[in-house]
């Protein structure tokens, strides 16, 4: 299966390196949202879909002894990257190829997540959708995106990738309730699984 659809954003070798460099250094205020709830949610099961680099599991592992990672992208450059980066965790952090609509892993989780992904879907229902379907009945399904009213500087180049209140408000996922959180140029949107109310 092309884990790509026609007009999405591929992820070369020179890309993947180029947004390893970005992440590390433009991202931190990101990383911290997602810590934040990976702290109030205490999730011991973790997928993070469209990881990229690796940087926020990064975080998550260093911060969070307790939990196991599965990282997916369809980039293998990024997976790459990640795989090095995340060396020290082997065993608690596991890599493969995949997207929001192929997920490798026959299992569900506690906390399943994209950061700044879900902005290259093609088909972000189906992504949701998929996604949803491996969410364990008492878990949350969380995107972190840009929120285009509030980019400034730097982050002004990701404007027509960010998402704006009316697209966030449109986003729905059958059997989850949703709220979401605008946090400077950042939007959390948690959909918690209904056997959570």
């Amino acid at each position: 299966m092309d884990l790509y659809r026609e007009g999405e954003e591929k992820f070369g070798p020179i890309t993947s390196h180029f947004y390893e460099i970005i992440s590390n250094h433009f991202l931190r205020n990101l990383y911290s949202m997602i810590t934040e709830d990976i702290d109030k949610f205490k999730p011991e099961t973790i997928l993070d879909v469209g990881c990229g680099t690796g940087t926020a599991d990064f975080f998550i592992a260093n911060s969070f002894s307790n939990v196991i990672i599965d990282c997916i992208d369809p980039s293998p450059y990024m997976l790459s990257i990640a795989s090095k980066k995340l060396s020290r965790f082997k065993g608690r952090v596991n890599f493969a190829l995949g997207s929001s609509r192929s997920i490798p892993f026959e299992k569900k989780y506690d906390f399943v997540f994209s950061s700044i992904s879900f902005h290259h879907w093609k088909c972000r229902e189906n992504g949701l959708k998929t996604m949803g379907l491996h969410v364990k009945d008492n878990g949350v399904l969380a995107i972190y995106e840009y929120y285009r009213p509030n980019l400034r500087s730097f982050h002004k180049a990701a404007g027509k990738h960010a998402l704006s209140e009316n697209e966030i408000e449109g986003l729905n996922v059958d059997g989850f309730e949703k709220i979401y959180e605008i946090n400077g140029e950042m939007v959390r949107i948690l959909f918690l699984k209904n056997d959570r109310k």
